[in-house]
């Protein structure tokens, strides 16, 4: 499991359990208050720790994702840097364990493949006819591709396990891939990933979702953004000391996906 180390338990499962019945009931500040933080990316402008607070205690938070300004709310953000733009988290669930998510949006996960062929869109979701290992929850991780083609940003991603609640333990289980972006126009960045996700969507109110088209799977390909220097990932060493790389196809640990395993 990629990142295992970086992993904390700062509070008993009882207690987690407690504040997340008061978040279902709409009460979201002490749920909030006891999420630890963790870096979501470095940023390659000014290399800044974007820090946020993140569920990684459970996945039924990670019901319904999306890319947005934070991964679950603005309150959770500890520091964003001023090159910031968006993030957007994907959910791994190991291919053995077919659990569904609780949600009232989104009860199903989707096969990964490396470079799909989508046959088509439904709604927010990418379907496939692959049945193989490994699942992820919605859809599986790609970049905003066009807005790294035109130097409109540069991405970073992250990842990090999630806990299942087992016997009173918080047992890692699961794998959060977080990919954010950052740009030296932030703005303007942001504006033009909004437009362009309206107008693939067809949407009338505002949405960060920009999904790609069918022509469009290169985006799906994370090795050849690294290798473009486009795409950054974060390297942890066992002190949990993190910096940035790119280009290096060799060391990129999420080039082969369809491969991944959990244990």
């Amino acid at each position: 499991m990629y990142n295992s180390h970086l992993l904390k338990k700062e509070i008993a499962v009882s207690e987690y359990e407690a504040v997340y019945k008061e978040k279902q009931r709409g009460h979201f500040e002490n749920y909030v208050q006891v999420l630890p933080e963790y870096p979501i990316g470095l940023c390659p402008f000014c290399c800044v720790e974007n820090i946020e607070k993140i569920d990684t205690y459970s996945p039924d938070n990670w019901g319904r994702i999306e890319p947005d300004v934070s991964l679950h709310t603005e309150d959770g953000i500890v520091n964003h840097c001023k090159h910031f733009v968006i993030v957007e988290p994907f959910l791994y669930v190991p291919a053995h364990d077919k659990r569904a998510v609780k949600s009232t949006l989104w009860n199903d996960v989707f096969p990964f493949v490396n470079l799909p062929v989508p046959e088509h869109i439904d709604g927010a979701l990418w379907s496939t006819q692959v049945q193989s290992p490994p699942l992820f929850i919605e859809r599986q991780p790609t970049v905003v591709g066009f807005a790294l083609e035109q130097r409109l940003a540069q991405a970073v991603i992250h990842t990090l396990p999630v806990c299942e609640p087992v016997n009173n333990e918080f047992q890692p289980k699961y794998t959060l891939f977080i990919i954010s972006y950052y740009s030296e126009k932030p703005d303007e960045a942001y504006s033009a990933i909004k437009r362009e996700a309206i107008r693939r969507s067809e949407a009338i109110s505002a949405t960060l979702l920009v999904l790609p088209e069918p022509h469009e799977i290169h985006w799906f390909d994370l090795a050849q953004w690294v290798e473009r220097g486009l795409l950054y990932w974060v390297d942890a060493d066992k002190n949990g000391e993190l910096t940035l790389r790119t280009q290096d196809i060799e060391s990129f640990p999420y080039k082969n996906l369809e491969r991944l395993v959990t244990k």
